[in-house]
């Protein structure tokens, strides 16, 4: 084997040891923003129920607001797994149907806030629409058609 030929492998290795490094960062990435995100959610939960609160009008914001918030957090998880597979997807709903059902009965205890079984299901419909798009945004852009 020339010495040439000795280099371009040694590049080569280098190269997809960096990408696999890069990639290891971005995943990681990825996993601190979910939990850092969650920590929002968690934040915003927390909070007694404020003055207007019950009237129609902030109830529908508040309700709408379920879906692209948990639908982010959808999208920071998926990006979290190192392919988009089934077993990245059935993770990632497992994971946010569980922090929903916490997140709804930890406000059960909090002054002015109650769980409600709706919210779980807006929040999945968060899951579902964010679900949707990824797959389909990941099949427009990386299928070898």
């Amino acid at each position: 084997m020339s010495s040439s030929t000795c280099r371009i492998i040694c590049i080569n290795i280098i190269g997809i040891s960096r990408e696999a490094g890069k990639d290891k960062i971005v995943r990681r990435f990825y996993i601190i923003a979910s939990i850092l995100y969650m920590g929002i959610i968690f934040y915003f939960s927390s909070q007694p129920s404020i003055p207007g609160a019950g009237s129609v009008k902030h109830q529908i914001i508040n309700n709408a607001l379920h879906i692209p918030a948990f639908g982010l957090l959808v999208y920071l998880l998926l990006k979290s797994f190192s392919e988009s597979n089934l077993k990245a997807y059935i993770l990632t709903f497992v994971i946010v149907l569980f922090y929903s059902g916490a997140i709804e009965f930890y406000q059960f205890f909090v002054p002015g806030r109650f769980a409600s079984v709706s919210d779980v299901l807006l929040n999945m419909v968060g899951v579902t629409l964010t679900f949707w798009s990824y797959r389909r945004w990941h099949l427009l852009h990386y299928s070898s058609i």
